[in-house]
């Protein structure tokens, strides 16, 4: 059970962290695209 909640939690900071990497590089892309 408490194993079980664990994997829970990095599953979900994994999640987290995608995300956040995600919306960084969209945040990058823009600056490009303003600089060109």
């Amino acid at each position: 059970m408490i194993n079980n909640q664990k994997d829970l939690k990095k599953e979900r900071l994994s999640h987290a962290l995608r995300e956040n990497l995600k919306k960084r590089k969209e945040f990058l892309k823009k600056i490009k695209e303003r600089k060109a």
